[in-house]
């Protein structure tokens, strides 16, 4: 039986499989930075910390992956890496999904007017016409009373400054920035799912081929016996590819 290599236990992936992963770091250090920026400015949007949490997870993920393929090997575990890949896939659906949702919303509802303002118009109006001893009367003063001091806000804030990167606008057009910089998050956050998905499919087939070869599934164990491999012996294209990347300057 041939020695185990270092390698032997990580399954064989498409060489350029480490510039898809390039590609989900960059798009996700992307959304982050969009997500930390938006979070400043709006912290009721539970999608901003979403995001964060996503972009980190991914980030660890692909970093674990490269470090110990390369530079740990034992350390690493194909089926570690699978199952995060999969949970990557399923909040990063659930990531540009929100934000693309929540961009919406904002669009619609919360340009010019804060969150907070809806709950205070609320409380004010229901305040002002509590006495009201008509309750048809009283539900008609309520809404009456509560559009205007949604206007009178929105007024407020439209009349208001803010500092967006770097730039002095009025509320609105910071609102307006603002959802832009939501949407782009979902847009950058959509094509990192793919990214996501794609290299989830890539490493399960890679596994998959990987499992039938009867190579280990963790540094220094024995190969196995499978169909593929009758006699659980190692070698074949799998472990001369591992054994060029350890040393490719050796000659045959």
């Amino acid at each position: 039986m041939n020695p185990t290599q270092p390698h032997d236990h990580i399954p064989h992936v498409p060489f350029w499989l480490k510039f898809i992963i390039a590609a989900k770091i960059v798009v996700a250090v992307a959304v982050l930075g969009l997500a930390v920026y938006g979070a400043t400015f709006n912290d009721f949007f539970a999608g901003n910390g979403y995001a964060i949490f996503c972009c980190i997870a991914l980030l660890l993920t692909e970093a674990y992956y490269l470090v110990t393929t390369n530079f740990f090997p034992a350390f690493f575990n194909a089926w570690v890496y699978l199952v995060m890949s999969f949970f990557q896939a399923v909040w990063w659906l659930a990531c540009w999904a929100n934000l693309a949702s929540w961009a919406s919303a904002y669009k619609l509802y919360y340009i010019g007017i804060d969150l907070s303002d809806f709950e205070e118009c609320s409380q004010s109006a229901a305040n002002d016409t509590s006495d009201s001893t008509s309750q048809f009367g009283g539900l008609e003063d309520y809404d009456n009373k509560y559009m205007a001091c949604l206007m009178d806000k929105r007024k407020r804030h439209r009349d208001t400054s803010t500092n967006i990167l770097g730039l002095r606008l009025s509320s609105h057009s910071a609102d307006m920035m603002l959802q832009l910089l939501v949407a782009a998050a979902a847009g950058i956050g959509a094509l990192e799912w793919i990214l996501v998905v794609l290299t989830l499919a890539l490493f399960a087939l890679a596994l998959n081929k990987h499992r039938k070869s009867g190579a280990p599934f963790s540094a220094g164990a024995a190969w196995r016996t499978t169909s593929d491999n009758p006699h659980g012996t190692g070698g074949g294209a799998h472990v001369e590819h591992h054994q060029m990347q350890a040393n490719p300057k050796a000659t045959v």
